[in-house]
């Protein structure tokens, strides 16, 4: 067996110096990136929510439009491939009332958004 080699106190002591000047730039390291942070701001922070959930609800909306008038077109084929004309969707007649459907919450909410906009000046 190979004879283990004993620390001495001045070993041990410059290890716990080591140690300390480690912790030490970890700490340091760690406090300035948390000053390169923005300040928090409740007031912008729920602006930037308002605007994001307006953006998201929009979009959304947009994308349900086409898809709503896909599906009833897609309905409309089947019905004639199987001779089930009379039982067709008349799109002309229901566009409206999808758009309708679909562009009342969307008024309501960016009049909500820009009424938001309109308070803060």
């Amino acid at each position: 067996m190979a004879d283990k080699a004993k620390l001495t106190s001045q070993d041990l002591d410059a290890i716990e110096v080591a140690i300390e000047n480690k912790v030490g730039k970890l700490a340091q390291s760690a406090d300035l990136g948390s000053t390169k942070k923005k300040n928090y701001n409740p007031r912008q922070q729920a602006d930037e929510t308002r605007s994001d959930i307006a953006r998201w609800f929009v979009l959304g909306q947009i994308f349900i439009l086409p898809v709503i008038l896909l599906m009833f077109m897609l309905f409309n084929m089947a019905m004639v491939q199987t001779n089930h004309a009379q039982n067709a969707i008349d799109i002309e007649k229901l566009t409206p009332l999808v758009t309708g459907f679909i562009a009342s919450p969307i008024g309501f909410v960016l009049g909500y958004y820009f009424k938001s906009e309109e308070h803060k000046k």
